[in-house]
């Protein structure tokens, strides 16, 4: 009897951009500590989502990490019973049992590593999100200094591979399914907590590996904290899931109305909102700045004589292994590049009925924008319990 083989690979890491953007940093290693980091340049699957999530329950007995040189070579620092009959795309695999020798081969990797790269003091990337036991090990060796890696792989992670796209674009299909379930299943006096655990369940059941977020609200609620409210009459109901595909995340958003006629407040804030999605949408194309799309987000409020929310901050966000990767706020120095993937997403008061507004996801093309939220924006009916009896 054989035991089946499995092989590991990232889906999106491209190493000869790794290579350069190590050298535009100054970097001689860069130490990936964090689960999300760790998948994107190894495909070892450390993520909550993972098919089977135990080493990520388990990160901190058996912490994982990866080391890589100035030439891109990723030496992957993992729990050795985890890659039984399994290979993983990678130069090396430095297996350890426990969790003093995981520390202490990191260390040895990390010297090995730095030593290669010569010219005296080694600048070595560490992650913002570093566990402080690392921090201090890296630390304590000679001829070590400490910068920040998050550049790098904000830079790598921006731009997403063809697969990448392809997995998105899966993930936010699974959202929209399971959004559509909710949405269908709402009834007045229903409960948020059971809405919520039926998002959960459709997200698995249409081929999802995980959730990324179930954010819901019926009225005014915080739509933040699961809270078991019911859903009322004249309640607008705002459903937003996050599904998680092979590790990428999506994010969609519709509402629905209860009651026998949406409130005009609501239908114009709405269509306000979707026009300025639209328009900040169609200027995203590569090389435009970060600023401007806020300027273009904010004049799309202020052309429609509507005031900005207070958490105003952003007009969307990138999108990939987590559910925001940057904000696209009031940052001059960043822009919009090629083959990223953004949710471009805004909101306005609607009165005694909440906020209300539209999130839509692109894919950014040569040409410019490409949207993979294919879901109706319409905002949907619930009857009321009158109209039902």
């Amino acid at each position: 009897m054989f035991a089946q083989q499995a092989e590991l690979h990232s889906a999106g890491l491209d190493q000869s951009r790794l290579v350069a953007l190590l050298e535009k940093e100054d970097l001689a290693v860069l130490v990936a500590t964090s689960p999300e980091s760790v998948f994107y340049t190894t495909g070892y699957p450390t993520l909550p989502s993972s098919g089977n999530p135990i080493l990520y329950s388990l990160r901190n007995v058996f912490p994982y990490s990866v080391v890589i040189g100035r030439g891109g070579d990723r030496h992957l620092v993992c729990w050795g019973f985890s890659l039984q009959d399994v290979s993983v795309d990678t130069e090396e695999v430095v297996a350890f049992k426990d969790r003093a020798e995981a520390m202490r081969m990191l260390g040895e990797q990390v010297a090995a590593c730095a030593t290669d790269a010569g010219n005296g003091s080694a600048r070595v990337g560490i992650e913002s999100s570093c566990p402080y036991e690392v921090v201090q090990l890296l630390g304590s060796l000679g001829g070590v200094e400490l910068a920040n890696a998050d550049p790098v792989l904000r830079a790598l992670r921006r731009r997403k591979s063809v697969r990448e796209v392809e997995l998105l674009q899966r993930s936010v299909k699974v959202a929209e399914g399971a959004l559509e379930r909710v949405i269908a299943s709402l009834r007045t006096g229903g409960s948020r907590l059971d809405a919520i655990r039926l998002a959960k369940s459709s997200v698995l059941e249409l081929g999802g590996d995980g959730v990324g977020h179930v954010t819901m609200s019926f009225g005014q609620a915080n739509p933040e904290i699961a809270i078991d409210e019911p859903l009322r009459d004249g309640a607008l109901a705002v459903v937003d899931v996050g599904a998680k595909f092979a590790g990428y995340t999506s994010d969609c958003r519709r509402y629905a109305y209860v009651g026998e006629k949406v409130p005009a407040v609501v239908l114009e804030q709405h269509a306000a909102m979707c026009g300025v999605v639209d328009e900040v949408a169609e200027a995203m194309r590569p090389g435009v700045s970060f600023a401007e799309l806020m300027r273009i987000g904010r004049n799309g409020f202020a052309s429609r004589g509507i005031p900005l929310l207070s958490r105003f901050t952003h007009v969307g966000h990138g999108i990939g292994l987590e559910t925001e990767e940057e904000w696209i706020d009031d940052d001059e120095s960043r822009a919009i590049e090629e083959e990223m993937v953004v949710a471009i997403e805004l909101y306005a008061a609607a009165g005694d009925y909440g906020s209300v507004g539209d999130e839509e996801t692109y894919v950014i093309r040569p040409n410019g924008p490409e949207r993979i939220s294919l879901l109706d924006r319409s905002i949907r009916m619930v009857a009321p319990a009158t109209e039902r009896a």
